[in-house]
């Protein structure tokens, strides 16, 4: 490979050239020239959370906004260039009843090998391993991992051992199965990419070359890789899709003047409408009707009672974001200054809500609630509080809470994500030490939980809310 050489002599400094979608995704056409801006991260990333919950690790939205910071940090593109890529779109489909999540801009999919692998396992699970659905997983795992894997190792060679088994097992129910072999892909990848056509073509080459009639399996590796386009699920996206509200706020659909509402609210308040906000939520999930066709865009106006507040509470600015009174997002704003006197130690004949009881009301709250990196922290916090120590203990709840939050960022089926029920269920019996929280406790763990989420935002009926609410009712009242 020829080496290249910094040129000393010459008039200037080299050309950089903003990194643009067909540099990092296998698209075509006017989108592949077009460079990759943060408006379109947090489109994409708005769009995966409404979808799926949340924005996985290594994800396209995560690729975009990795691309979209360099850019910026290079000055090749203005951070505040307002989205030139159309059709950012992030759908749910189901596939024998199992939910499949496509990532795509301007119709060019970005669903990655290992989920459709993983729809492989749903759509023919059932049927034997043979040697050429063997060879279109080894096609598959090679085009998604960029290499061959090494001998013996990864989803080709589990297949290739399984189809030879299968050509010798005395009975059918000793098979093993493309179910056995493909659960759980995604995660068994070390590498995975978005799937092209030219993936789709040498995979249908490998399963048709081994095949002694030169066919495909219905629903197998090669078909699910093939299909163009998985169908998006009926109806608008409704703001119980997306935020953890009730009643009839719940099953109303979001509107594009909603998200301009709270937009407009959210720069009222804060001087900025933040990325990944609840503004930016509504705005991606407008976007998703509109473009469905599922709601008119220019309805007539709807007055859902949007608002976007601020309080000073134990020390701290904390800006609450609601749909009809009820919370939809929450803020503490980290370069607040406020002063507040410590409240006074709780006195013995006051009944003093503790570290741990906080917790287990959490679990009540917001139990349904996939733990993050933001739950996390506040569950550490809390602990190390209620423990009088600067560390975790092993195996306690904040290790607990750690493990939960990476296997949730890592795994796209919502039904398998531990919840903070699953963590701080009975957290008081799970504490060796407890004790009644104080104003410190809440703001520390306030200031935790804003700190590791990428918008400063606190769950509604989460960690920090819930000691803050603590820590104002174990004060004495005068």
């Amino acid at each position: 490979m020829a080496q290249q050489q910094p040129k000393k002599e010459s008039d200037g400094p080299e050309q950089q050239n903003a990194i643009k979608y067909g540099d990092v995704f296998h698209v075509s056409g006017q989108t592949s020239e077009k460079p990759i801006l943060p408006e379109d991260a947090a489109s994409m990333e708005s769009a995966e959370k409404i979808v799926m919950g949340q924005s996985p690790i290594g994800g396209p939205a995560s690729v975009m906004r990795s691309a979209a910071d360099v850019n910026v940090d290079l000055g090749l593109v203005d951070p505040n260039s307002r989205r030139t890529t159309e059709g950012i779109r992030v759908t749910k489909s189901n596939v024998e009843g199992t939910p499949i999540v496509t990532e795509s801009i301007n119709n060019e999919r970005l669903v990655t090998i290992g989920e459709t692998l993983e729809a492989v396992a749903h759509c023919a699970g059932n049927q034997a391993i043979d040697k050429a659905d063997a060879a279109a997983i080894a096609a598959a795992e090679k085009r998604a991992v960029g290499a061959n894997a090494p001998p013996g190792w990864g989803l080709g060679a589990q297949a290739r051992n399984a189809a030879d088994w299968n050509a010798k097992a005395p009975r059918d129910e000793l098979v093993t199965t493309i179910d056995d072999v493909l659960k759980d892909a995604s995660l068994k990848l070390p590498h995975d990419k978005a799937v092209t056509r030219e993936d789709a073509n040498v995979i249908m080459e490998a399963e048709v070359k081994n095949d002694p009639e030169m066919t495909t399996t219905i629903g197998g590796v090669e078909t699910q890789i093939s299909q163009e386009a998985l169908g998006q699920e009926n109806g608008p996206i409704k703001y119980g899709d997306v935020f953890l509200v009730s009643g009839q706020v719940a099953n109303e659909p979001i509107l594009p003047e909603d998200a301009a509402a709270m937009e407009a609210g959210e720069r009222n308040v804060m001087g900025q409408s933040p990325l990944f906000g609840p503004a930016s939520v509504m705005e991606s999930a407008a976007h998703i009707n509109v473009e469905s066709g599922s709601v008119d865009p220019s309805p007539t106006p709807n007055d859902k009672g949007i608002n976007v507040s601020e309080t000073e509470k134990d020390g701290i600015r904390i800006v609450t974001e609601s749909v009809n009174d009820e919370v939809v997002g929450q803020y503490v704003d980290p370069n607040f200054t406020g002063k507040s006197e410590p409240p006074p130690p709780p006195t013995p004949e006051v009944e003093s809500v503790s570290i741990g009881e906080a917790l287990e009301a959490v679990a009540l709250c917001a139990g349904d609630h996939a733990v993050d990196n933001a739950d996390a922290a506040a569950i550490e916090i809390a602990e190390k509080r209620a423990l009088g120590t600067d560390t975790s203990p092993h195996g306690g709840l904040g290790e607990e809470a750690r493990h939960a939050a990476t296997w949730n960022s890592q795994t796209l089926r919502c039904e398998i994500r531990t919840t903070m029920d699953d963590i701080l269920r009975d957290a008081s019996d799970k504490l060796p030490l407890d004790r009644p929280v104080t104003h410190e406790d809440a703001k520390a763990i306030l200031e935790a939980e804003a700190h590791h989420d990428p918008a400063n935002a606190i769950t509604a009926g989460g960690v920090g809310e819930m000691m803050s609410a603590a820590a104002s009712l174990n004060i004495p009242k005068s």
